[in-house]
């Protein structure tokens, strides 16, 4: 299932994870509680490494400019960063 694009422009696609456990979360630029879930996500993924979990964050329908900027703040982060545009991969979920 995909989840978006990534930094690169690739597909982030939920498939290439199995047998990990993979947490999806949606944000967004405006979003308070997002921006305080992200960095505490991030320590988790950093604390637990990647080998048995995967943690991507999707951001949904932000501007380019935001989301540009917000990937810039996070550009050290080691959960993945992905990007629906359009907001259907979010509203699938």
């Amino acid at each position: 299932m995909l989840l978006g694009k990534d930094g690169s422009n690739d597909d982030v696609d939920l498939t290439a994870y199995r047998g990990k456990v993979v947490i999806v979360t949606f944000w967004a630029s405006w979003c308070a509680y997002c921006l305080k879930e992200l960095p505490a996500l991030n320590d988790l993924q950093v604390e637990l490494g990647d080998q048995w979990l995967k943690i991507i964050a999707v951001n949904v329908q932000d501007e380019m400019k935001y989301y540009r900027l917000m990937t810039r703040q996070m550009r050290d982060y080691k959960i993945l960063l992905a990007r629906d545009k359009s907001g259907d991969i979010a509203a699938t979920y």
